[in-house]
């Protein structure tokens, strides 16, 4: 049973991957979102103060999207790549 939805799911996922490259090829604007928080903003923020909480209501995101966003760079510095 586990195959099979396994299976499912990879169709699921063919199909709308599909759907993404018609929708770009139809129309030049479609990008997926954007990002909606300034990651070089968050970064100079955590150099003045570390909690989380704060910076988040202070930009109007969660302190858990902040985390993320911290260990996002943290793993890119660690690897030495740009980011965007």
């Amino acid at each position: 049973m586990g195959a099979v939805s396994q299976l499912e799911r990879l169709m699921i996922c063919n199909r709308q991957a599909e759907g993404f490259a018609a929708a770009k090829d139809k129309d030049s604007r479609y990008r997926g979102s954007k990002q909606s928080i300034d990651r070089n903003v968050i970064m100079k923020m955590l150099d003045v103060c570390d909690v989380l909480a704060i910076q988040g209501r202070a930009l109007g995101v969660s302190g858990r999207s902040i985390h993320l966003i911290k260990d996002e760079v943290k793993q890119c510095s660690h690897l030495n790549c740009a980011m965007n």
